[in-house]
């Protein structure tokens, strides 16, 4: 049976604790069986443009049991592979070549580089080498680097994120032949070196790493990992920076009730600045690890924490999340439920209070381990979700890549009226109803302030100016303060769902989101 067929088919796999939740409809693609390859791969990342393109970071097997090379492919939308690239170092018969993460870097409008990183072999025994490498948006090579600690070592980028035109990596760099520090750093847009986080001397010779990365649009950036605190093996660590890796703004570490292995692999920041965190925590006596996030404010303070518990008491594992404009978190990974002897897939959505709306999960008795390892949103609200599955009839692991629709009713999240906020939210022309106006206005403007607003993958749609000090925007197609919704080029904007970020001269930045329904 193939993957979408069997997927459909699993809907009985469906929990939906919230009263009226539906879940969503999937459109499933396996991409070895739309190549036909013989071959195991797996997917880590993965990353949408503004065409519904897919970009996957992952690797391949090219010979069963001994060597991997990394790959990254690109999918067009309904399940089309354009073309795939592949490195796999030096080459070796004991070690894993992978791209571990893919991110996109804007070049002109809504063309896109692509951006990959991971690690490969480097020639010398167990020497590994972070790796990473830009691509066009045809697959062609523009340049590709390598970054090593020493000949003998195990380096790796975990995690990519694109700011401006600089990039930033985050991973794991050896210490010795057995143990990693946490690694933040900067590249240029050519793949030059500019400059990377240093590590406290009391870190060395200790287990660390940074397995997750996002940014803020004007705050900062974030990374998530896990550091090794003695007596209380591995503590999930997150901290703050500022926008140029120059300064820490805040840091957090969590250590579990059962002090064991306990790690972050995914973040994400909302609207409002606040940092969702998901990853793995041994919170309950007598049981492996549970899948487990947490919210933490803009100026660091942990507003909630939760777990997971596949049912079973065995390991799950949350392995990367999204957030979308309300504030929503979608997370996938894998569970072991007491239904099956493997780990199944696994997909849920929470409230921004850390409540589940739905999950799902794909297993079987007949299965193998399956695991979900990359989420994303497009700036139209779909769900992409990549990682590996395992056939029933021969075990072989299969990439897959799933586009997903939900139709669960979206958060409310509503500005408070003593803040900066758009009006009418959603906007919908012509509907003739309360929501229906000639364009939007901000209200409640700071003298001077600037209105910036991004599609939900970080493209700039326009700005908008108070040049005249009197809390109401003004310039070309505003008339009284009431913006026509037209982007910088003078088009209208599609439906869909928007940022913005009101800056003032002075004091905090405010941000929402918007809707637009034509």
């Amino acid at each position: 049976m193939n993957a979408l067929v069997w997927l459909l088919a699993g809907a009985a796999l469906l929990r939906v604790p919230a009263e009226g939740a539906v879940f969503p409809s999937w459109e499933y693609v396996d991409l070895e069986g739309v190549l036909g390859l013989a071959e195991e791969s797996y997917a880590y990342d993965l990353a949408v443009d503004s065409q519904g393109a897919v970009y996957v970071a992952g690797a391949r097997v090219i010979v069963t049991g001994e060597l991997y090379e990394a790959l990254v492919r690109k999918v067009v939308p309904y399940g089309t592979v354009v073309w795939t690239v592949s490195n796999a170092g030096a080459g070796s018969s004991v070690y894993e070549s992978s791209a571990r993460a893919v991110a996109l870097y804007p070049t002109s409008g809504t063309a896109y580089d692509v951006i990959a990183g991971g690690q490969i072999w480097n020639g010398a025994l167990t020497g590994m080498d972070a790796w990473l490498a830009r691509y066009t948006a045809y697959g062609a090579t523009v340049w590709s680097t390598t970054v090593s600690r020493a000949a003998v070592s195990t380096d790796a980028i975990e995690a990519i994120v694109v700011i401006g035109g600089t990039i930033f990596v985050a991973g794991r760099a050896a210490n010795s032949v057995t143990d990693t520090d946490l690694w933040v750093a900067q590249f240029s847009g050519n793949g030059s070196f500019i400059s990377e986080f240093s590590f406290p001397p009391d870190l060395f010779n200790l287990d660390e790493a940074v397995l997750a990365i996002t940014a803020d649009l004007s705050a900062g950036l974030y990374v998530a990992g896990y550091v090794t605190v003695a007596g209380e093996d591995k503590n999930i660590w997150v901290r703050k920076f500022t926008p140029d890796l120059s300064s820490e703004i805040w840091t957090i570490t969590i250590n579990g009730a059962r002090s064991a292995t306990d790690y972050a692999s995914g973040v994400a920041v909302d609207s409002f600045g606040d940092v969702l965190v998901v990853g793995t925590q041994a919170a309950v006596a007598g049981k492996n690890q549970d899948i487990w996030a947490g919210k933490i404010s803009a100026s660091g303070v942990v507003l909630w924490t939760r777990t997971l518990d596949g049912g079973e008491g065995d390991h799950d594992e949350a392995a990367a999340c999204a957030v979308d404009a309300s504030g929503s978190l979608y997370v996938t990974g894998y569970v072991d439920r007491p239904t099956d002897v493997f780990t199944d897939l696994w997909l849920a959505k929470l409230t921004p209070a850390g409540a589940t709306v739905w999950e799902y999960d794909r297993g079987g008795t007949a299965s193998d381990d399956d695991r979900g390892r990359g989420v994303k949103l497009d700036s139209q609200g779909f769900i992409y979700v990549a990682g590996e599955l395992v056939e029933r009839n021969t075990g072989r692991r299969s990439m897959f890549v799933a586009k997903v629709q939900d139709f669960t009713p979206p958060v409310s999240s509503q500005p408070s009226v003593t803040r900066p906020h758009a009006s009418p939210n959603p906007f919908r022309p012509g509907s003739g109803g309360r929501y229906d106006a000639p364009g939007i206005t901000f209200r409640l403007l700071p003298a001077g302030a600037t209105v910036r607003l991004y599609t939900l993958t970080g493209e700039l749609v326009t700005e908008l100016t108070d040049s005249d000090n009197d809390g109401v925007i003004d310039g070309p197609g505003i008339v009284n303060g009431v913006w026509d919704v037209k982007n910088r080029q003078g088009r209208d904007l599609a439906s869909g769902v928007y940022l913005y970020v009101v800056a003032p001269r002075s004091g905090p930045v405010t941000r929402g989101k918007v809707v637009i329904i034509r």
